[in-house]
């Protein structure tokens, strides 16, 4: 459990929200916004530094491995169903 509450404030911080926040869904959104737009590789940015930036967006919004799955398996129609 501590490492989970480890990863959770590694995510926040990455994402530039102070690390014992409690975000909501929208200031997760925003900060990502504000992050993907600084690491994105179109803009100068590091394509490993934006994966990091979507993992976090990921882990705070709780959107997991099931949900990459199913796309794997068969797009956004299996991940929605």
């Amino acid at each position: 459990r501590a490492r989970a509450m480890d990863d959770l404030a590694r995510h926040r911080a990455t994402l530039g929200l102070a690390r014992d926040a409690r975000p909501t869904h929208g200031e997760v959104k925003a900060a990502f916004k504000r992050a993907a737009r600084a690491a994105h590789p179109d803009a100068a940015g590091c394509a490993v530094k934006f994966r990091e930036v979507v993992a976090a967006r990921d882990a705070l919004l709780g959107r997991g491995r099931s949900r990459d799955a199913a796309y794997a398996r068969g797009g956004a129609a299996a991940a929605a169903a």
